[in-house]
Formats: structure tokens, sequence, C-alpha cells
């Protein structure tokens, strides 16, 4: 749209004559509405000058005869404004009357009224035009991380600022209007482990990932990030289950699941555990393992050995299977596991659904169970503990009541 104002003048020269004399190609008259121009704490009209066929598109805010080098060339369309608590949403142009003329907030023509469904495109200034445009303000708010943490300690992150529970630990600026959770933990603090950032403080509604838009009221937008004491390697997907079985044997390992999460795949029998698992109630189903085919004097399950820095709490295994093969024997075979040694632990380890099948030629034995019919010892066998030989399921179940299997079907 081209606005022509008959006494519109840059200096005491006419518009017109400007285009002229110093190749200008076109003018735009802004408003910055309360911003800073330069330094300069003023509402006013500034002209700015634009030179088509430059670098994406040239804005210089002097006379261009006036000006020296690039120093004053203001790339992107848009000029350099600061202000106290707003920042720029962008550039519009004016609200239109009847006529096409622009339309300003009172007689004295310092703020135009902006139509917000017209925002600018500098690029597609022509020759000769003449451009009202404003700039559109936004409260300055931002996205603000507060740490969640167990306990009234204070912790302190990887640059030595302490912080407590329930402080702001970080900002993220709106960009383009929004701003996006982390997906990461926003700090590094020391001797913790980053968990999940959520939108409420009970931890009930996941943030990450969540794009949110500027609110209208100027207050920041409030997320909490979670993190827990130790060095954990947190469980939130199926590629991150299949991790940590395939990495049970390790003692430095320590993995904390987050949520349920159904896996509907399968992994490996281990021949042993060793690492620390904090279920935090949460339930992995639709698991299979898989076992090479056994030879005569194999002794196999699931977990193998479970040894004595092996820890695994509030964590459920539902519908679990295995089959396990056999070509010679005689084998031994157990459900769960074939030993426990002294120092493992288990508080709430419950495995709810167990379905083991065994498929052999009718002449080959499993020793420990004879047949089908036979199920006192095809959970845990061979289990040893405090210099004990613990020889029935129900005897290990006793002994270590924090790992419960329900629901076991044994097909030979």
């Amino acid at each position: 749209m081209l606005f022509v104002l008959p006494a519109c003048k840059i200096g005491m020269t006419p518009i017109d004559e400007q285009i002229n004399n110093f190749g200008a190609d076109a003018t735009v008259n802004y408003y910055a509405n309360e911003g800073y121009f330069n330094d300069l704490r003023d509402t006013r009209v500034m002209r700015i000058y634009y030179k088509s066929g430059a670098p994406v598109y040239q804005i210089v805010e002097k006379d261009p005869d006036k000006q020296s080098g690039d120093g004053n060339l203001i790339t992107a369309g848009l000029p350099h404004i600061k202000m106290d608590t707003l920042i720029l949403d962008g550039w519009y142009h004016a609200l239109e009357d009847s006529n096409g003329n622009p339309i300003f907030t009172d007689e004295t023509q310092s703020a135009l009224v902006l139509d917000e469904t017209r925002p600018v495109d500098f690029s597609t200034i022509s020759k000769g035009e003449v451009w009202y445009i404003g700039a559109r303000w936004v409260e300055d708010v931002k996205l603000e991380y507060r740490l969640l943490i167990d306990g009234d300690q204070t912790v302190t992150d990887e640059n030595g600022n302490t912080y407590a529970n329930g402080d702001v630990i970080f900002k993220s600026e709106f960009v383009n209007k929004t701003a996006a959770v982390l997906t990461d933990g926003p700090i590094k603090i020391n001797g913790y482990t980053f968990l999940y950032t959520y939108s409420d403080q009970a931890c009930n509604e996941e943030a990450c990932g969540n794009v949110y838009n500027r609110p209208t009221n100027g207050e920041n937008i409030v997320v909490y990030a979670k993190y827990i004491e130790g060095k954990w390697e947190v469980v939130d997907t199926i590629e991150e289950v299949r991790n940590m079985f395939n990495n049970l044997y390790s003692s430095s390992k320590k993995f904390y699941l987050r949520k349920d999460i159904s896996y509907n795949g399968s992994v490996a029998v281990l021949t042993s555990v060793n690492a620390t698992i904090e279920g935090n109630g949460h339930t992995i189903s639709n698991i299979t393992f898989t076992s090479a085919t056994l030879k005569a004097g194999a002794v196999a399950s699931i977990f193998g050995t479970l040894k004595s820095t092996a820890k695994i709490n509030n964590l459920t295994l539902k519908d679990v299977s295995v089959e396990f093969k056999v070509s010679t024997g005689p084998v031994n075979i157990y459900g769960v596991c074939k030993a426990v040694e002294d120092g493992a632990t288990f508080d709430n380890f419950k495995i709810d659904g167990l379905k083991v099948k065994i498929s052999k030629p009718a002449a080959i034995s499993v020793s420990n169970i004879p047949d089908a019919d036979s199920k006192q010892n095809w959970l845990f066998g061979g289990v040893i503990a405090d210099g004990e030989q613990i020889p029935s399921d129900s005897a290990f179940m006793a002994k270590y009541p924090g790992l419960i299997v329900e629901d076991g079907v044994l097909e030979i």
C-alpha cells in the first residue's frame, strides 16, 4: 500500500526528492510505541531508507548521503530498539481507514493502531512506496524452571551455585512467541540426576517437549525440573528398557524407571545381575526372554545368578515369557534365577504372569523338574544364602519376601 503524506519531509527535503537524490528506493515511517531508539527514550517517527539489491535487504536509519561505511546499516529489517520490561513481538502495518490512511491512537499521532493480521515483510517493499509500520511489544515473560528434589537440603550445580527445593534454576527466552521445554536437564547438579520436567509440583503432568505460547498477564510460565539423588540412568523408552537388560551385569549401573512401559520385545536371558534397579512403582510389560539351545550340564534361568550387589526395588515385570530349548541332557532350568548371593536385596520386586516353556526330546531330563506336575523347585534353584541351601520355591520366597511371583505357568 502506498501512503503519501503531502507535507511529509525528512529534515528539510521532501521524501520524493530524498529518494531521487540519494538513491533510496522507498521509505518506511515506523513507530516504536514507547520504545527506545538508539538509546533515546522517545516516541517519534523515524525515516528508514531501503536500497533494493543489497544483500538480503538493508535498512538505513540516516540519510544515505551522510552514511560512512556500513556503520549504520541494519540488516534483517529490524532496527535496534531496546526496552526495559518489554520485548519486540514483531512489526505490523498500520490499521487503515476507509480511505487507506493510517489510523493513530489519538490526535497527537504519536502511536499507530496496528493491524496484527498484517506482519511486515521488509523484502517486499517497492520503489516509491511509503509504509507506516509499528513495533508491537509484549511482556518480557520467560519460561521459568523451578527445582524439585526430595528433602530440605541444598544442592550445588557444576558452576558452584547453590539451590534449595523450589528455587528458580533457569529461565528460557521465548522465541517467535513460543518457548519449548527442554528434554534435558536445564542445569547439572553435583550428585544428582535429572529425571524430567513437569507442569506441576506433584509430577503428574509431563512438560518436556511442551511448547508454551507467551501469556498476556506478564507472569512467567513455571515448570518444575525433578532431580533425584545419585548417578542414575533414567529408563523412559523401549530402547532404554533394552539397554537396561543388556547392562544388568554391571555393578556400577543404576537404573531408574520413570513410567510404565509396554516393551513388546525380546531380550536375551542373563547370566547374572549385579546392577541396581529402582522401579519407582512402575511396570514393564510384555517381555520375551530368549535363550540359546541348552546342552547337557547347563543351568539356565532368566536372570542367572543374582549377585551380592544386585538391588531391585518397587518394580513389576508383567506378562513375562521364556522358552528353553534342550538338545541334550540332563539340564537344570529355573524360571527366575539359579542362585542368589548374600547381599542381594529385593523390595517389592514382582513378576506378574510368568510363562516358562521347555521344549525337549522326550528322553531328555530336566533334573529339577521331572515333569510338568513337579513344581516344587522350578522358579528359584541352587539358591545359597547364609551358607544354607534353599531347596524349594516356597522356602526361597519365605526367605526373600520382597521377590514375588504371581500366576506362574510351566509348560513342558
